[in-house]
């Protein structure tokens, strides 16, 4: 541009990510200092890379999800990243719903292993019970199940 601005600076990222856009298929837009700058959509991958990058993970799974493009096994997997970065995050509630829909993809042994601590028992009872709805649990799960709820009763026989 005549200052001497960059008219539009993509990321080094976005740069990798996608080729330069085709002029015919941008939107060209004159600004108000007189810059020429072209925008143009982003492939969904690269979209993806910047909402994760922005812990944005709610919104790439929404995006992703309604793309039928997009392979379900890797909807699953950012499924997983947005609870590892709930729990890392100590929002342990947000975290089980996440990893809940990752039933049947994910190892149920590091959900379960997350979540034992004492403080986390109503989440593993919440995982634990959907692995039961799934047809998934084990005897293991569901000796544990039992055992949480026990806990969590009191001390008593839990689930009658």
């Amino acid at each position: 541009a005549a200052c001497g601005c960059p008219a539009a600076p993509p990321a080094p990222s976005d740069r990798d990510a996608s080729p330069d856009p085709d002029p015919a298929a941008a939107a060209l837009v004159l600004t108000s200092g007189g810059a020429l700058v072209a925008l143009s959509e982003r492939p969904t991958r690269a979209k993806l890379a910047l909402l994760a990058a922005k812990h944005l993970h709610a919104a790439a799974i929404s995006m992703a999800a309604g793309d039928p493009s997009f392979p379900p096994r890797e909807v699953l997997d950012m499924y997983r990243a947005h609870a590892e970065h709930l729990y890392r995050r100590a929002d342990y509630d947000a975290s089980m719903d996440q990893y809940v829909r990752t039933i049947g993809h994910l190892e149920s042994g590091h959900v379960v292993s997350r979540f034992l601590g004492a403080n986390r028992a109503p989440a593993l009872v919440r995982y634990l019970t959907a692995l039961e709805d799934a047809g998934l649990a084990t005897e293991a799960h569901r000796g544990l199940l039992a055992t949480c709820r026990a806990g969590r009763d009191g001390g008593g026989r839990g689930g009658t």
